[in-house]
């Protein structure tokens, strides 16, 4: 093994191979179904948060043993004692560790990201239109995108900041939008042009030629409802999936 190999993937070799008699990363990757890259990945950085979730389900190895080496090698559970010492939180599907390697296995695309590219008004929650390509891209599931009826070629992710669509959007949550489809439904959250402004809002039809434009916030008297002429905004798309943060 390479003497510079991180502490972590050193103790997860040891006790593999002395519980599981795995020896090579081929082997490893193949009974965690990930490609052999994470597990490079891991031998020089250290195993990820991703893949300790990942070992603990898969070979019942204690997490907590495997980043400082205290503790037990495995998860034990006394029934008798009264405590669950197992993770709340379980691994939906199969479990992929994304990386630039991992990515053209096929599950995955990369979708561009739109978020440094945006100044906000703190006051009042819009965004200045800058509609560029960040050098960032996200890793989007094929089988997300299948599941809603949208190709990648019409997918961008925009960053949300400030507080207009809480408590639905936070601050940092990050939105897909399919830019492809543009009816518009009651009810909605959509990506819309408006003058020189980039705005994430629920859409209403009042009448042929009017919309409203409504956010989740309806605390703020700064988010009031607005009533538009449909020619004069430019809808970019709909939101068919987004992601919550809460800051910590």
């Amino acid at each position: 093994m390479n003497k510079k190999m991180h502490e972590t993937a050193a103790r997860l070799y040891k006790i593999v191979a002395k519980n599981n008699n795995i020896h090579k990363q081929s082997e490893l990757a193949h009974v965690l179904g990930v490609v052999q890259q994470s597990i490079v990945n891991w031998e020089k950085r250290g195993i990820s948060k991703q893949g300790l979730l990942l070992i603990q389900k898969k070979l019942k190895i204690n997490p907590d043993w495997l980043v400082s080496g205290v503790g037990n090698e495995l998860i034990i559970d006394n029934p008798n004692d009264g405590i669950n010492n197992q993770s709340n939180i379980e691994l939906y599907g199969d479990f992929f560790l994304y990386d630039e390697n991992s990515l053209f296995s096929g599950h995955y695309v990369l979708i561009p990201l739109y978020h440094d590219t945006y100044a906000l008004d703190a006051k009042t929650g819009i965004y200045r239109y800058q509609f560029n390509q960040s050098d960032f891209k996200l890793p989007c599931s094929k089988e997300l995108l299948k599941k809603f009826g949208v190709q990648k070629e019409n997918v961008v992710c925009i960053t949300v900041a400030g507080s207009s669509m809480e408590p639905v959007l936070k601050d940092g949550s990050i939105v897909a939008i399919d830019t492809s489809s543009k009816i518009i439904k009651d009810g909605r959250i959509y990506a819309i042009k408006q003058g020189s402004l980039v705005r994430i809002r629920k859409l209403y039809r009042i009448a042929s030629d009017v919309l409203k434009i409504s956010c989740y916030n309806q605390e703020d008297k700064a988010y009031a409802d607005e009533l538009v002429k449909i020619d004069k905004i430019e809808i970019i798309g709909v939101a068919f999936w987004w992601s919550v943060v809460q800051s910590i």
